[in-house]
C-alpha cells in the first residue's frame, strides 16, 4: 500500500513546521513547501529522523502550485 502524502504550503518554524512533524511522526511521506525553504533545513538538523522533503513554492503564485503538485506527482 503506498503512503499516503501530506502537502503542508507555507511551512515556517511555528505551525507549518508543528504540522509537517506531526505529520511525518505518523509516517507519511511529508512535501513542506515554502518561498525559501533553505531556510527551513536548520530545522531538520534538532530532529534529523524525519523525512521531511522541501519544495519551493509561493502559494500566492498559481504556477507555482502547480510546478509543486507536478513535482510530487512524478
Amino acid at each position: 500500500m503506498p503512503h499516503e502524502i501530506a502537502v503542508v504550503v507555507g511551512v515556517g518554524p511555528g505551525l507549518g513546521w508543528a504540522l509537517a512533524k506531526r505529520f511525518a511522526d505518523s509516517h507519511m511521506q511529508v512535501v513542506a513547501a515554502a518561498r525559501k525553504p533553505d531556510k527551513l533545513v536548520s530545522l531538520t538538523r534538532a530532529e534529523p529522523k524525519l523525512d521531511v522533503r522541501f519544495e519551493a513554492c509561493d502559494a500566492a503564485q498559481p504556477q507555482q502550485v502547480s510546478r509543486l503538485f507536478e513535482a510530487i506527482a512524478s
